[in-house]
């Protein structure tokens, strides 16, 4: 587990709090680490317009959202690429959005660069597990901060999907055709439309094709582009041209997700972890196990991970902990079987030694 701002040391509340942990966690939320932020990956082509409208009884599509019809699959990956281009600066915007809706996780990436604020560039994480949500911020300096907070509405942690989500009423959409898209996931049979005018927002002209499920009614994929000036990002008088490219992939495949590698690093979360916690160095979260098994779990994965033991499990008060060590740096790891004996209580404090 790797932080850096020196912001990030701050105060969270957890349960052991109340039985004699104050101390421990006003010593613990002190440390951050840095980790290089991740490269940004390389956009996909813009893909040119092939086909002309014709007049078809089949046109009109009515109001139109990217997110529409979605929650009808198990699971998907949509990718969302958009190039702004001006006079005074370009930029690049990258969104990748997994869902799977049956154990309710979802993991959204947000990459962000313009030439006029690069010192400004973030990747941004932000993962769904269950009844926690973790964000975690790369910045362009290298320094990496994550949290992680449970959830009271499951709802509240879905990120905007994308910064163009709502295309508004396409009634005046022009039929292309039927067409099918080939996906890794497989062939996906989609109706082809076009529209002649920007539909992204404020801007004054512009063209899309839409590419619909013909089983669901989601959008598929979309191409856009838009002209002359409208609001982008923080410029509310963005003067140039917006290229959107937005698709959906792996639909109903096996897709993992896990929490971001800066929030937990080489410390690991037992299966079914719930309530996580992570503020600075401390990680707290409880998970569907008995004492012995937690034990056994992180005497096991901690030592896979290079960590050394530096004394024999500890048992007082009905908290077990745990001490380990690894390149300047201890974890303790305190355990606490709840009162059903089939939760146990986890939290883990990182320090630095040297």
């Amino acid at each position: 587990m790797k932080q850096t701002s020196p912001r990030c040391a701050y105060y969270a509340a957890w349960p052991l709090a109340a039985i004699g942990l104050v101390a421990v966690l006003a010593v613990a939320l002190t440390a951050c680490q840095n980790q290089p932020a991740p490269s940004t990956p390389a956009l996909y082509p813009t893909v040119a317009y092939p086909y002309q409208p014709t007049n078809s009884p089949t046109s009109g599509l009515g109001q139109v959202t990217l997110d529409d019809g979605l929650a009808s699959l198990g699971s998907y990956r949509a990718t969302f690429i958009l190039t702004a281009t001006g006079s005074a600066f370009t930029a690049h915007a990258l969104m990748i959005n997994e869902q799977v809706h049956a154990n309710n996780t979802q993991h959204t990436t947000y990459i962000y660069s313009d030439t006029a604020q690069l010192k400004n560039y973030q990747n941004i994480e932000q993962v769904r597990l269950g009844n926690s949500s973790f964000l975690s911020i790369h910045n362009s300096d290298g320094a990496t901060s994550c949290m992680a907070h449970p959830l009271r509405d499951q709802g509240q942690a879905d990120m905007t999907p994308f910064s163009y989500s709502d295309l508004g009423d396409l009634s005046d959409a022009k039929y292309v055709g039927e067409e099918t898209l080939e996906l890794p996931s497989g062939a996906l049979p989609t109706r082809h439309y076009m529209v002649e005018r920007s539909v992204l927002s404020g801007f004054s002209a512009g063209r899309a094709e839409v590419w619909v499920a013909a089983r669901g009614g989601y959008v598929a994929k979309l191409q856009a582009t838009a002209n002359g000036r409208g609001p982008f990002q923080a410029y509310p008088d963005f003067d140039g041209q917006l290229v959107v490219h937005y698709q959906i992939n792996h639909i109903n495949q096996s897709i993992s997700i896990q929490p971001p590698a800066a929030c937990t690093g080489d410390t690991p979360l037992m299966a079914g972890a719930e309530q996580v916690t992570i503020a600075g160095n401390l990680i707290a979260y409880q998970a569907p196990t008995t004492l012995e098994v937690a034990v056994e779990f992180y005497t096991r994965e901690m030592s896979a991970r290079g960590w050394k033991t530096t004394q024999e499990p500890v048992t007082d008060q009905g908290i077990t902990t745990l001490n380990f060590e690894r390149d300047q740096t201890n974890a303790t790891v305190l355990l606490m079987a709840a009162s059903q004996r089939t939760i146990v209580q986890v939290m883990i404090i990182l320090a630095q030694t040297g």
